[in-house]
Order: structure tokens, then C-alpha cells, then sequence
């Protein structure tokens, strides 16, 4: 029951993009996950998720295999260009062999075979969790470089040794930051995750990062202009 309510509640943490052609099939699983996790981005086609997905960045990412134009696993190897980390499910109304053998370097965490229930799919998703859960811990420390480390646990930032105080949106940010180290994130990215959908003004991002390079260094975040910001570490 304990390990069952850990799980929840890291799902709850989390945001979903859902890819289904199928209205019925979509409009379902949508409402269940919803009723899980914190966010859901629903397309209903390859092209529009992979604009939602370079817009959100989302942690999991449901795709349908037998789609037109992009089909799932064309947007799967798309996503996969850049991003390792992002956990992936796939679903099909079939057993395709020359899906599965295009689909091996793809890190797909499970195939779903439709019709698939609730059940079906919750199981995929624990596996999910816990693939990001190895993922973000897989090193206690994380060296960003001029005498400055995380400590994941601690969530505290040492720099020589020394303690940094921050605040809660400034650890917010930094654990983004390392969470999506080297890609950029668009300013809608960051609103969603760190200020957990409540309005954000360019300003209080401004400030927030100006800080954060107050207190590290200033190379450590770059502006990445019209569009966002990205960790840059110096070796």
C-alpha cells in the first residue's frame, strides 16, 4: 500500500503527451490521465505532437503507432534525436514485426496492444516512474563546474564545499535545469514546471535566472533569444 502511494504520488508530479488519431479511444485514456497526472497535452496526430512535445517537453509520451502523415514511431525517433530521457509508450492495434525491429533503439518503455484498459496502462506507467526515478538519481551529485556542486538528495547547491541558500523557486529552476541539462526550455516550459501553472511574467523569470547566475556563475544559464534558456556548463 506504501509502495503503491509513492507511485501515485510521483505521477501526480508529472506531464503526459497523449498521441491517438482515434477521437473515441483519445477522449478515454485523455480522462483517465488526467485524473493522474498533472498535465496532459492531447494531438491527434504525429505532427501536432511533436510540436506539443518541443512546446512542453513532457515526461511521458503515449504514441500511437498507425497514424498518417507521422506515424508514432517516425515522431518516437524524432523525439529521440535529443532527448534520452523522456520515457515513451507506444500503442497498436497489431503486432507489427517491422515496427518492432525499427523501434529497437528507440528506449521504448513498453507497447500497449489495443484494445488495452486501464490496468494495461497503469502498469506501463509505474514502469515509467520508476525508469525516471533511475534516471534522476542515477548520480547523487551533479558537477556543474567552477567549484559548484547538487546534491540531488539534499537538494542543496555547495559551492567549495560551502552551502548556497535558495529559494524555492530558485531550486525549482536549478532542478529543471540539471533535469533537462543541455536542451532548451521555452519560457512555457518553465511556467508550467516551476510555477506550477500560476502566471509568470518575463520579468520574474528574468530575476530568477539573474540571481541564479549571481549565485553560481553567469556562462551557467544561456539565453537562447526569442525563445528560452538551457544549462551550459564549463568545463
Amino acid at each position: 500500500m506504501k509502495k503503491n502511494r509513492e507511485f501515485m504520488g510521483l505521477l501526480k508530479e508529472l506531464s503526459v503527451l497523449y498521441v491517438e488519431d482515434e477521437e473515441g479511444v483519445c477522449e478515454n485514456i485523455a480522462e483517465y490521465l488526467r485524473r493522474l497526472v498533472k498535465n496532459v497535452y492531447i494531438a491527434t496526430e504525429g505532427h501536432e505532437g511533436l510540436d506539443l512535445y518541443l512546446e512542453f517537453k513532457p515526461d511521458i509520451i503515449i504514441l500511437d503507432i498507425n497514424m498518417p502523415n507521422l506515424n508514432g514511431i517516425e515522431l518516437a525517433k524524432k523525439i529521440r534525436v535529443n532527448d534520452k530521457k523522456s520515457r515513451i509508450l507506444v500503442t497498436t492495434a497489431y503486432t507489427d514485426k517491422e515496427y518492432m525491429l525499427d523501434a529497437v533503439e528507440l528506449m521504448l518503455s513498453r507497447y500497449l496492444i489495443k484494445p488495452f484498459d486501464t490496468s494495461d496502462l497503469l502498469k506501463a506507467l509505474e514502469k515509467c516512474v520508476n525508469e525516471l526515478r533511475e534516471i534522476r538519481f542515477k548520480k547523487k551529485e551533479f558537477n556543474l563546474g567552477e567549484g559548484i556542486i547538487y546534491d540531488y538528495k539534499a537538494k542543496t547547491l555547495y559551492m567549495n564545499g560551502k552551502d548556497i541558500s535558495l529559494t524555492k523557486h530558485e531550486l525549482a529552476l536549478l532542478d529543471l535545469f540539471i533535469e533537462e541539462e543541455g536542451d532548451i526550455m521555452t519560457y512555457e516550459f518553465i511556467e508550467y514546471r516551476v510555477w506550477d501553472k500560476k502566471p509568470m511574467t518575463p520579468e520574474g523569470l528574468r530575476s530568477l535566472i539573474k540571481i541564479l547566475r549571481r549565485k553560481t556563475y553567469p556562462e551557467l544559464i544561456e539565453n537562447i533569444h526569442g525563445i528560452g534558456y538551457r544549462l551550459k556548463i564549463i568545463d
